[in-house]
């Protein structure tokens, strides 16, 4: 398991939403804003929640890389940040991943976990997301190339 580092992590970890691309069938990409979705591991893996029926699983399925992104709302453009993570995605069925994606999850939404209080997990589809790569941009430290820092995660 790779750490990004504590700077990006935090940030990850205070974004209330966040971006989801995935890609159709045809090669045309899609985004769409998840709320049910939960970090872990220092920012490496993040776990989010979806309807089993989801258009998203159905591009999952044919496409495994992901990408999700992280932004702040009402930042002023000299404290401008954000993270994007580059993946590979899949969908965790059972076991213990399940259970912490699941306890994870619940935890920051109100939504799953009262809903799988009283359905039980299985009224969601949980997948994981794996970092491989993360782009965190970073206006503090200047506007162009050097506000921009690109990492390549070993292991994952």
């Amino acid at each position: 398991m790779a750490i990004i580092d504590k700077e990006i992590a935090e940030y990850i970890e205070k974004t209330p939403l966040v971006e989801l691309a995935t890609v159709r069938s045809d090669g045309a990409p899609v985004v769409r804003t998840l709320g049910a979705f939960a970090p872990a591991d220092g920012g490496a893996t993040v776990y989010f929640v979806t309807h089993p029926d989801a258009e998203k699983t159905r591009h999952i399925q044919g496409n495994h890389r992901v990408s999700l992104f992280f932004q702040h709302e009402g930042q002023a453009l000299p404290e401008f940040r954000n993270v994007a993570l580059i993946g590979t995605a899949a969908r965790i069925a059972d076991g213990q991943e399940r259970a912490r994606a699941v306890e994870l999850t619940s935890a920051r939404s109100a939504y799953v976990k009262e809903r799988v209080s009283k359905e039980g997990d299985g009224v969601f589809e949980f997948y994981k997301v794996t970092a491989t790569e993360v782009k965190y941009l970073d206006y503090r430290k200047g506007i162009g190339p050097g506000a921009v820092r690109n990492i390549v995660l070993q292991g994952n």
